[in-house]
């Protein structure tokens, strides 16, 4: 599964673009929670992804974008180990990032107010 992150090692950790395209992410989550120290925080950038399919393509004129690079390259590396999960660009809502952060054991969960055209950006504190 992977090289293991030192245990409490880190205060702080910044992933962009990245959780999306993982086979596990719920793994990845996990491993970045035991990595930071008590107190540590994450940032978390990923797509600014809604919750359906539907959604995305009415609220996000990139969408077809999205979903055509997903298809060639995000969703292939997020399939690519046994029992992947499979996200893709734009599987990460806000909502699921974080039901899996706290099922990591993050204690808190935050949006951050960033502004940027493509992605969201979260706070999340060990």
């Amino acid at each position: 599964e992977g090289a293991a992150l030192p245990a409490a090692a880190f205060d702080l950790a910044f992933t962009h673009d990245a959780v999306h395209d993982m086979a596990k992410p719920r793994a990845v989550m996990a491993a970045v929670r035991r990595a930071l120290k008590p107190g540590g925080v994450w940032v978390l950038g990923d797509f600014k992804a809604l919750p359906s399919h539907g959604e995305n393509v009415a609220a996000n004129p990139l969408a077809a974008l999205a979903y055509g690079y997903s298809c060639h390259i995000c969703l292939p590396s997020a399939l690519s180990a046994p029992g992947a999960e499979g996200l893709g660009t734009l599987g990460l809502s806000a909502g699921l990032a974080e039901a899996m952060a706290r099922e990591a054991g993050f204690s808190a969960f935050k949006v951050l107010d960033w502004p940027h055209p493509i992605n969201r950006f979260y706070l999340l504190a060990a």
